[in-house]
């Protein structure tokens, strides 16, 4: 049978095949090994196997051929029963994995089942011919056989892994199969949007849906796929971008004085620490049932200066942590994830060294048992050093030889230039198959052993010795390192002023450090690199000395593999990790609405235990007031989606849809049914999306460094969150009867967790890990665009890097890469750059706030949509209907300027960092706080000093008199 992997999906099984398929498969299994144990003489079979010599041979003989002889007649019962399992198995499973890649490795596992069974009839055979003599002389066919032997247990061990995980997910598709089935029913076919198909893999198809998405031309379809929004064009859009507290504190000031568009805007877009102040308003427009409406926040007064909810904000923004209770708080809970990884970790490690010990005992394709006695108490005065675990000559001749066959096979392909189409095709495939088999007979014959001796000749040449003080010592030096390291990539780039954040413990200190930010350095980077080495090595020695101890043998070797397994099946990643706890502290900060307390206003703050701000109906519009979309970063890793470099989408949370053009859509409504029962409705909320949108602390972190983001997932320092896939809900709502395509996971299990450490998203995968939106665009400027906004106003407190606005530019290029908009800033976009300004007399006292200044703060550019876009009359908004593909963007700029105010200017003077304090800085003070509130106001005024006569490049007033 023929199967094109990289075209369709083979044909699915029927329900009745699968069972049949899971109980035939245990039942041949079962009969061999009944058979073989019942029928077969008792003798060491495997001895004989690996005896690779003569001599040994004779030994493991011992006058009892016959015996032998039959149990090797039984053991061709044996084989025929573990082969056809596992064949069967896996072609079921190669129906039940429905992505490519796991498909794939269905079929070898069928493959690797019928080498081993193959090698096991060689082995057998060519036994049978040796035992006709007996005492045996010749020592050659024993090595043949010795080679034979550890083919087939290491084909067996992959075969069998692969085989057992296709018996398991089988197993739980069938029993799920209704309870799935009858939720992806109710949610309806108008449900989703699914996402564009990729050149390869697995997706669902797109139906038609019919949007309004100004195509962009018949030739230009990877604009026109990525202009698909669920939603209508606007005359005027706003976004606030990212930067943490301080990007949240400039937008608080900026949609203040922007009162009058705020409430003509149609969305309200927010990346990162804009979505702070952005959700915060949200929640605040959010009434009590028990409240007289009248006492609540509307849009016209919700956060006006003065504001019970202002006054909150503004006494919240050291949010993390304030005061030594806070701080040891913050610090507990950074130390809880680091123990809980560590322990994950851990038990992962122990579970492997015990399998490891286990496998090799049974196959002893190496003695990993001799190693035992050098890490006895007193072994290192008595003991020369282990010597090094040889593998032995028939492992040797089996490596070698698949290795000599693989580099036949690439001299055949290279050779057969008259090759074309299918048999070109079919050679490269087998070619690379026996390098791949070649690399795991390798790391099975010499890889593990060598890793397993290094281990204990490191821990006997330490002198270390088990007792309950040294384990648990080494335990925590291992996850003093972790904590250690975390701390560097969370602190280090915290102003040092930190130390006066610190309530109680500010009297420690006799001068208050300002104005110095600590940069990135190569000091950092080795610490981390120190950390994270250390703690890996700790872990291959504990496997090591787990596999070598004998501790497999003990009633207590199960323990590790039974904690692991309760890990796997009950404990959510997402939820383990300092997700949920970031989440907590910022709602404590921006989560807060009006109230009364004894006849008197009071700013009240959300119960979060009790009040879980859903999406919908949380983030619905409170009409003047603008849709919330909360942007976040959808990590997907290869080249189906994204480019080299990029390794991020959209992902937009909102109360209307979830997901993006490049993962598709699903209706939030219908997404927080599906997930009711599942920790993952706590990550559907407006606390969650905006912690997610400002999750820059995380284990994947688009174009960023690939290792930091391991350390950050070793440690457990993970800020983001697993959402689901539309696209894969797509799939699964088109295939709904196929019993094959799951449904999405109940608790985000260890698997994703080992994702995130490997750094594997795929974008079939039924849960994305989605974090920071900054990751993919840190402005918001594109996904307003997206939106077709006619005036977009751009809120920019990035920590971009002078002279130039950077990351403004770079979501201008990445607005004409995905959607083919064109944005030309007017001859004033220099006005931007630091020093560009008339210096401030006197000069000399003033030399360095000069360097400082800019011209100007806001600029403006001329957008061009690839089509005409069409926009409809909004009359609560006084817009008039209109079609034109042009349109006007404002940016307001966090920057320095001299005409600002004195006071904003005398703290200019004062902190060297304003006002591009770090990101990671989120404990504000009150000074931090009022002076960029304050320079956030000037950018609304200015802008909205701006809008009015703005015209667009047709000379035509942006809003036709009269609104």
């Amino acid at each position: 049978m023929r199967f094109r992997m990289d075209r369709e999906p083979p044909r699915p099984a029927g329900i009745a095949e699968a069972r049949a398929t899971l109980i035939g498969s245990l039942v041949l299994l079962a009969a061999g090994v009944a058979l073989y144990a019942i029928f077969a003489p008792s003798v060491d079979a495997v001895a004989l196997q690996v005896a690779g010599t003569a001599r040994r041979a004779n030994q493991v003989i011992g006058g009892r051929a016959p015996a032998f002889r039959s149990a090797l007649g039984w053991d061709f019962v044996l084989i025929a029963g573990y082969t056809a399992s596992l064949v069967w198995i896996c072609q079921l499973g190669r129906r039940v994995f429905w992505t490519r890649p796991l498909s794939w490795a269905a079929v070898a596992g069928g493959g690797l089942a019928v080498a081993a069974g193959a090698f096991n009839v060689a082995q057998d055979a060519l036994l049978l011919i040796v035992l006709r003599r007996v005492p045996v002389h010749t020592g050659w066919p024993l090595k043949v056989v010795q080679a034979l032997s550890f083919a087939k247990f290491s084909s067996l061990l992959f075969a069998g892994v692969i085989g057992a995980c296709a018996w398991g997910t089988a197993l739980g598709r069938v029993v799920f199969r209704e309870r799935i089935e009858r939720k992806i029913r109710a949610l309806g076919s108008d449900a989703v949007i699914p996402p564009p198909p990729t050149e390869r893999g697995f997706r669902a198809d797109p139906r038609p849906v019919h949007l309004d998405t100004s195509p962009a031309g018949e030739a230009a379809d990877h604009w026109n796929q990525d202009w698909r929004v669920p939603r209508a064009p606007a005359h005027l859009g706003i976004c606030v971008s990212g930067g943490g507290v301080r990007a949240g504190t400039v937008a608080l000031g900026a949609l203040q004085a922007l009162r009058t568009q705020l409430l003509r805007a149609r969305y309200l877009l927010s990346v990162s620490g804009g979505g702070y102040v952005a959700g915060a308003f949200q929640l605040a427009l959010q009434t009590q049932e028990d409240m007289d409406p009248a006492s609540q926040a509307s849009p016209k007064d919700v956060f006006t200066p003065g504001s019970l909810e202002e006054d909150h904000v503004r006494r919240h923004t050291s949010y993390v942590s304030d005061g030594p209770r806070q701080w040891l708080a913050a610090l507990g809970a950074l130390l809880r994830g680091v123990i809980s990884s560590l322990a994950v970790i851990a038990l992962t490690v122990a579970a492997a060294g015990i399998a490891t010990g286990w496998f090799y005992r049974a196959t002893r394709i190496a003695d990993l048992h001799r190693l035992r006695r050098y890490l006895a108490n007193g072994a290192k005065p008595v003991l020369k050093g282990p010597g090094f675990l040889y593998p032995t000559r028939g492992v040797g001749i089996a490596i070698l030889g698949l290795a000599v066959l693989a580099v036949l096979l690439h001299v055949a392909r290279l050779l057969s230039a008259s090759f074309t189409g299918r048999r070109a095709a079919t050679l490269g495939r087998v070619a690379n198959a026996a390098i791949l088999l070649a690399i795991l007979f390798g790391l099975v014959g010499a890889g593990i052993p060598a890793v397993v001796w290094l281990s204990v000749w490191l821990i006997w040449r330490a002198g270390w010795h088990a007792t309950g003080g040294t384990i648990a010592t080494t335990g925590a030096v291992t996850g003093g390192l972790m904590y250690v390291g975390t701390l560097l990539a969370a602190l280090w780039r915290k102003r040092r002023s930190i130390t006066g954040a610190v309530g109680g413990l500010r009297g420690l200190f006799t001068k208050r450090i300002t104005g110095q930010v600590v940069p990135n350095s190569m000091a950092q980077l080795l610490l981390l690199w120190i950390c994270t080495l250390a703690v890996l090595g700790a872990l291959v020695l504990v496997s090591g000395w787990v596999a070598a101890t004998g501790i497999n043998r003990s009633r207590w070797s199960v323990a590790p593999i039974v904690g692991l397994g309760i890990v796997i099946v009950f404990f959510d990643q997402t939820s383990m990790s300092l997700h949920p706890f970031y989440r907590r502290r910022l709602a404590s900060a921006f989560a807060v609405r009006r109230g009364e307390r004894r006849g008197e206003p009071v700013a009240v703050q959300y119960d979060y235990d009790r009040e879980g701000t859903p999406l919908f109906p949380y983030a619905s519009e409170v009409e003047p007031f603008p849709k919330l979309i909360v942007c976040a970063a959808a990590n997907l890793t290869g080249q189906e989606v994204t480019p080299p470099g990029r390794r991020a989408v959209s992902y937009t949370l909102a109360d209307d849809f979830v997901g993006g053009p490049q993962v598709g859509w699903v209706r939030t409504e219908k997404l927080q049914t599906l997930v009711e029962e599942s920790p993952i409705k706590r990550d559907l909320t407006v606390q969650a999306a905006v912690a997610i949108s400002g999750a820059a602390f995380a284990s994947a972190m688009g174009s960023q460094t690939r290792f930091f983001e391991v350390f950050l997932a070793l440690s457990n320092a993970r800020l983001g969150a697993w959402l689901p896939n539309p696209g894969f809900i797509a799939r699964k709502l088109d295939h709904v009867e196929d019993w094959t395509v799951p449904g999405l996971p109940r608790i985000r299990r260890l698997s994703y967790f080992a994702r995130e450490i490997l750094g594997l998203h795929p974008e079939t995968s039924r849960m994305l890990l989605c974090t920071d939106g900054g990751h993919y665009d840190n402005t918001g400027l594109v996904e307003l665009l997206r939106h077709r906004c006619r005036l977009a106003i751009c809120i920019d407190a990035t920590g971009d890097t002078p002279p130039f606005a950077t990351k403004l530019a770079q979501a201008i290029t990445l607005a004409h890469e995905e959607l083919g908009v064109t944005v030309t800033l007017r001859p004033n976009s220099r006005d931007l750059v630091p020093g560009s300004a008339d210096p401030l007399e006197p000069k000399d006292p003033l030399t360095a706030l000069n360097a400082r200044l800019s011209k100007d703060l806001v600029i403006v550019g001329d957008v061009t949509y690839p089509g005409p876009v069409h926009y409809q009359e909004d009359v609560a908004r006084r817009f008039a209907s209109l079609t034109s593909n042009r349109g006007v963007l404002i940016v307001a700029k966090a920057a320095l300027t001299r005409d600002l105010p004195y006071e904003l200017l005398s703290y200019a003077l004062e902190d060297a960092a304003f006002p591009r304090d770090g990101t990671a800085d989120q404990w504000f003070n009150c000074e931090q706080f009022d002076a960029y509130q304050a320079l956030g106001r000037v950018l609304g005024e200015r802008a909205e000093g701006l809008i009015a006569g703005l015209q667009d490049k047709d000379d035509r007033p942006v809003f036709p008199s009269g609104g």
